[in-house]
């Protein structure tokens, strides 16, 4: 293809061209100009995917720029179907149109005299986009249709689509690394992005690759870049899932009743535009929970508030499912907050669900509507209005609650409730429910852990799936938190549990049992059986919620126990309790111990199923009972400890005044044996001696008083 190669390498010096004006920048003409909402073009003004088509009352095209956008020409020009996409209006274009193009560049449709004069009037630097214009000066220059690899075509025709190459890694893909390099600059400098963007697009179409494998032999300035910037974006998107709000939802296939798929999505606030991030998520084999790639992505960008990119909502066109349903809830709460005051003098024209801009009755559609991607794959949020006010009236939240409200995958789905229900062997009517409609099991009644069962419940229930119509049992993360939502909010709250009631995974467990599982939160436990053959036992889980319940009765009595042992410890330390005794403070805690471990014994003794074993073991550990054991058992073990410290230490006193009082009496028995034997008067040796002896008695005295004293009274101030 000569005459394609050498359009290429012309197409060079008109990127110098236009990189000199980007340099010089000129406020009256500039090279690139940001305008989303555009009306028509005005003289030397090229139109990418924005504006409108001047046709006349004749049916002649007209007017003093030209307009690319592909979305307004199904209608202008009456092409049915509406071209997908910028380049294939371009080549598309009939011959009329063509020449009127012709007669507005007025010869300069070469690339370095088109850039030197026309201003890029756009609202992106998307691939389509930059080889929309490309195709447009290669018509222009006479170079036949046939020239242009049809392997480009294709592919910048998926990409506007969302249509990924399947298999290929990104830096291999030119739609990704052509996003991952105008990304840089596209929100604070357009036309730098479209310097960039066509830059790389001639690197790519110089190498001769096709556009879905571009080895990583092919090295050039641009391409290279990309790649750099890839990696940085691809290193974004892993960091942002620990941020995002990532769920399993059920949408419908496209094209058929009554088949639903279960899909993984990804809801994120997106501050800084990430041009491959769609990329990233839909080929993610590894984080997503079904390792299909996250197949629904909801983003919202405040930095594009009012442009129609600030809320969109789009799935994997690979997956095979569409957001229709979610459209017309969106557009029926839009309704719902203007009222009449919504503007519908112009409705916007090419919107599938309001055809010819009509509704349904012949009413006008909404001048801005949300936009359904003319498949319901993609929908954005509506543009701002003619008169500045925003378009939509809902919030990110709104949008949110929305798609989780159409496709939460329980939506649709009863099950028996209650193990009273389970039991029989028919499926009454009455006894089929939605999750949130389940009612707690009522316990056997126990005055000690009556109050434990107010705010503690257990829930049972059964999955019923009379065809395969109906959503088979999968236990993933959603479901996981869906139950546990079900067991939080009970009994403050009615109707389906909302996105925003959906704890975060740490805030529950999840236990796997023969033939269903358990999810259990601080607040209770909710036992689902699977429907199958393989039942759960019930009786044995209820027994172990029952006896869990009592330990943390238990535990809770022994931590007020404990609390008043410490106040009391406490006072009698500072000697605020002069009545307490060291001996009375050891046993009360000994006793203490002795009862936790008496309840811990009963519990770990009885003989239990495994899975009623692995239930009580995730209940003690989900309510922290294990480490308020601990905790409890180390208060009381620290506090003997200093008990028992200070009671030796008592000792050691009481037998160093009892040997300083009972020194005088080694010399007193000796003295007294020594006078009797050299007094002559043995009356009076006898009574010096018993007078001794009775002062010695007194000084002992004193002493034992003294010590006694001592033990009782507070600790210095220093010492506290």
């Amino acid at each position: 293809m000569p005459e394609f190669q050498e359009f290429v390498s012309s197409f060079e010096p008109g990127l110098v061209a236009l990189q000199r004006r980007i340099e010089q920048p000129s406020a009256q003409r500039p090279s690139v100009r940001y305008e989303p909402s555009a009306g028509e073009a005005d003289v030397d003004e090229v139109q990418i995917g924005v504006g409108l088509f001047p046709v006349g009352h004749a049916g002649a095209l007209g007017g003093a720029g030209i307009c690319l956008n592909n979305k307004a020409a199904g209608g202008a020009l009456r092409i049915e179907p509406t071209p997908p996409s910028v380049t294939d209006l371009v080549l598309d274009a009939p011959d009329e149109v063509l020449e009127t193009w012709r007669r507005i560049l007025d010869g300069d449709h070469a690339p370095e005299q088109f850039f030197g004069r026309f201003t890029l009037v756009v609202e992106d630097a998307s691939p389509d986009s930059c080889f929309g214009l490309f195709c447009l000066l290669l018509r222009l220059a006479g170079v036949p249709i046939g020239a242009v690899p049809r392997v480009w075509i294709e592919h910048v025709r998926q990409w506007e689509l969302g249509v990924i190459p399947i298999g290929r890694s990104p830096y291999e893909i030119y739609g990704s690394l052509h996003n991952a390099l105008v990304h840089r600059t596209v929100v604070h400098d357009i036309a730098r992005a479209w310097l960039d963007g066509l830059w790389i697009l001639c690197e790519a179409l110089s190498s001769g690759d096709p556009p879905h494998a571009l080895p990583a032999a092919v090295s050039a300035p641009r391409i290279d870049m990309a790649r750099a910037f890839l990696a940085y974006e691809e290193q974004a998107y892993a960091e942002s899932l620990s941020h995002a709000t990532c769920i399993q939802l059920s949408l419908p296939m496209a094209g058929a009743k009554d088949r639903h798929r279960l899909v993984d999505a990804y809801l994120a606030e997106e501050s800084i535009p990430l041009g491959s991030l769609k990329v990233f998520a839909h080929t993610d084999r590894v984080r997503p929970f079904l390792k299909s790639g996250f197949a629904v992505l909801a983003l919202y960008r405040p930095i594009a508030t009012g442009e129609g990119f600030d809320f969109t909502i789009s799935v994997d066109p690979h997956a095979g499912v569409e957001l229709s349903a979610l459209w017309q809830r969106l557009e029926e709460e839009e309704d719902k907050r203007w009222g009449a005051e919504r503007p519908c003098g112009n409705p916007r024209q090419g919107i599938l669900g309001y055809p010819g801009g009509t509704r349904a009755g012949g009413r006008n559609a909404p001048e801005e509507p949300w936009y359904d991607g003319r498949d319901y794959t993609l929908l954005a949020a509506p543009r701002k209005l003619k008169d500045g006010r925003l378009g939509s009236k809902l919030t990110w939240t709104d949008v949110r609650e929305a798609l989780w409200e159409v496709y939460q995958p329980y939506r649709q789905l009863w099950v028996r409730a209650g193990a009273a229900a389970l039991a029989a062997n028919h499926v009454a009517a009455p006894d089929l429910v939605p999750f949130e409609k389940c009612c707690p099991e009522t316990l056997p009644a126990n005055s000690r852990v009556r109050e434990l069962q107010r705010t503690r419940h257990l829930f049972v229930a059964q999955w019923h799936r009379p065809d395969n119509s109906a959503p088979a049992f999968r236990v993933t993360p959603t479901l996981g938190r869906y139950l546990a939502g079900c067991i939080n909010r009970y009994p403050t709250a009615s109707g389906p549990v909302t996105l925003a009631e959906l704890p975060d995974e740490t805030s529950y467990s999840l236990l796997e049992l023969p033939g269903g599982i358990a999810v259990i939160t601080e607040h209770g436990a909710f036992v689902l059986d699977a429907g199958r053959h393989d039942q759960v036992k019930f009786k044995p889980l209820e027994d172990e919620f029952c006896r869990a319940l009592r330990i943390l009765h238990r535990l809770e009595s022994s931590e007020r126990g404990t609390r008043d042992l410490l106040n009391e410890t406490h006072a009698y330390f500072r000697g605020d309790r002069g009545e307490l005794s060291q001996e009375d403070l050891l046993r009360r805690l000994s006793l203490e111990q002795v009862e936790l471990a008496l309840e811990l014994h009963q519990a770990r003794t009885v003989q239990a199923i495994p899975e009623a074993r692995l239930f009580r073991e995730a209940l003690l550990a989900r309510w922290g009972i294990t480490d308020w054991l601990d905790s409890i058992s180390g208060d009381v073990e620290r506090i003997k400890d200093v008990l028992s410290s200070r009671s030796e230490l008592l000792n050691s006193r009481r037998i160093v005044s009892f040997s300083a009082a009972a020194l005088p009496l080694l010399f007193t028995i000796p003295l007294a044996a020594f006078l009797i034997d050299k007094l002559h008067d043995w009356r009076g040796a006898i009574g010096l001696v018993v007078g001794l002896i009775l002062l010695n008695v007194l000084l002992f005295l004193g002493f034992l008083k003294f010590s006694a004293w001592a033990d009782r009274r507070p600790p210095s101030a220093s010492a506290r």
